[in-house]
């Protein structure tokens, strides 16, 4: 039996209606509304500028005459190994920001004790198709007393390729990502984070 397009076009429409008919939730199962909860942190990278933008935090007073103790200190130190491989003009520069929020972080209310320190510098050659770009980022912040269990790090971190174009810079391609959730590296230390991007 063969169908006739028209016929064969209203089966389908059929089906579909009882298909989506069959998924309508039912008015007898209870409905809970969704809490509208804090999204917690984010960040974004403005490649023009080369900065990185954090939302969505909010940096939690504590006064150091409160809690009288000492700072919280380190240094993190992000190395950015770049593989080029995309075809650039000559003379092309490659530009690297991070940032770094740590402290004790509630990702539920995007509240931080702690801080954001951010760093930006110039990758230098590293063999052919390769540069690398060092930042060190020292740290000291007023932490609270007694470090509770939610604390840590993370890192947002990108790379931009950038070339000189009539006067003008030109940004020819950038990545941008961002490091999961990082144990609060002890006071005192220096921490070290190594990452690889493709341009």
């Amino acid at each position: 039996m063969r169908l006739s397009p028209v016929a064969l076009v209203a089966l389908v429409c059929a089906a579909s209606l009882s298909a989506a008919h069959a998924q309508t939730p039912s008015a007898s199962l209870p409905r809970t509304p969704v809490s509208q909860a804090h999204s917690g942190m984010s960040f974004s990278y403005d490649a023009e500028h080369g900065q990185i933008n954090t939302s969505g935090i909010q940096l939690g007073a504590t006064p150091e005459a409160k809690t009288s103790a000492p700072p919280y200190t380190g240094t993190v130190n992000v190395t950015i190994n770049i593989r080029v491989a995309s075809d650039f003009k000559r003379g092309t520069l490659y530009h690297c920001s991070a940032s770094a929020v740590g402290g004790e972080l509630n990702q539920d209310t995007g509240l931080v004790a702690g801080g954001l320190e951010t760093a930006n510098g110039f990758a230098r050659w590293a063999g052919p198709g390769m540069a690398t770009c060092v930042l060190n980022i020292p740290f000291a912040w007023s932490l609270p007393r007694g470090l509770p269990a939610d604390t840590g790090l993370v890192i947002a971190f990108g790379v931009r390729a950038v070339s000189d174009e009539f006067g003008h810079k030109n940004v020819q391609r950038s990545t941008f990502q961002v490091d999961g959730v990082a144990p609060l590296p002890p006071n005192g230390s220096t921490s070290k984070f190594v990452f690889d991007v493709t341009l």
